[in-house]
């Protein structure tokens, strides 16, 4: 798996790094939402282990997985959750508002 991933600043901006060479992929964990335009947008934590077993983790901007990835989905049919970009820096604000079907 290649992959790129981050860590924000307090300055709200994303310092990345890039694994070039295949590595596990240990954890997965964040949520699918909208831009305000209605297209996807993806907030991804991610651990990755190296063939030394050393691990690395940060924000997902990108991965190829090359055999599998497990991944468990949890729809909440109710709410509707939206980024809403900040004026400064590269922060994306989450908001939850009821939806009722």
């Amino acid at each position: 798996m290649n992959s790129t991933f981050g860590y924000m600043d307090d300055t709200f901006t994303y310092h990345r790094r890039t694994l070039e060479q295949p590595a596990e992929l240990v954890t997965l964990q964040g949520n699918l939402a909208r831009h305000q335009d209605g297209s996807a947008f993806t907030h991804l934590h991610a651990t990755f282990a190296d063939d030394d077993f050393v691990t690395q983790s940060g924000h997902m901007f990108e991965a190829t997985v090359f055999v599998v990835a497990e991944i468990h989905m949890r729809i909440m049919s109710n709410i509707v959750m939206t980024r809403c970009p900040m004026v400064d820096g590269e922060f994306v604000e989450l908001k939850l508002q009821n939806h009722e079907p």
